[in-house]
């Protein structure tokens, strides 16, 4: 008996996204992946989504579509759980990742992390050897040295790495407008 499993491509995220924002039904699997991450009742996805839709179906701006892509992958709380606690490592393999997932208490099964490290690689966001089967993690969101940089809407921070956990804390009392939110998963 073949072991069913949500297909989580760009392909399939494509069709779905298209689905989602002109009212069709959406997979039910495919539903409850996206509210697993919260995507669903995250108003920025939604907003990003929108517009992904539209440079890429209506405008067909390809490249415009890809950077939307770009970001909506980037809210993602397994890309940034992957991104920021691996950047930096060497000899990374899909092993690593799904203890590092079942770490933050996220259980996937293997095919959807194999997929999902397919598209983190097609955007740029990892490197994947295939020949040795070594992941090299290229984006990091508090790495990043550019003026227009903006720390991301989710952090985690790393009881391994204090400096960055320094850094990091500093960037966001600082730039705090109203309020900042802490959830200690510990608790």
């Amino acid at each position: 008996m073949n072991d069913y499993y949500l297909k989580f491509d760009i392909k399939s995220f494509n069709l779905n996204i298209k689905k989602l924002i002109t009212g069709e039904k959406v997979e039910n699997e495919y539903l409850n992946f996206l509210s697993y991450f919260s995507l669903l009742k995250n108003e920025k996805y939604n907003f990003l989504a929108e517009d992904y839709f539209k440079e890429k179906f209506i405008f067909n701006r390809l490249e415009k579509g890809e950077i939307l892509l770009f970001n909506i992958f980037k809210n993602f709380d397994i890309t940034q759980i992957i991104c920021q606690n691996l950047f930096g490592y060497k000899n990374i393999k899909k092993e690593n990742i799904s203890y590092l997932l079942k770490y933050f208490n996220i259980e996937l099964k293997d095919s959807i992390i194999t997929s999902y490290i397919m598209i983190l690689n097609k955007l740029g966001f990892l490197s994947y050897n295939k020949k040795t089967r070594i992941i090299t993690i290229l984006y990091h969101s508090f790495e990043e040295q550019k003026e227009d940089f903006k720390l991301p809407d989710i952090t985690l921070l790393n009881p391994e790495k204090p400096y960055t956990n320094r850094l990091l804390l500093r960037k966001y009392v600082r730039g705090a407008e109203d309020y900042i939110y802490w959830l200690d998963k510990l608790c």
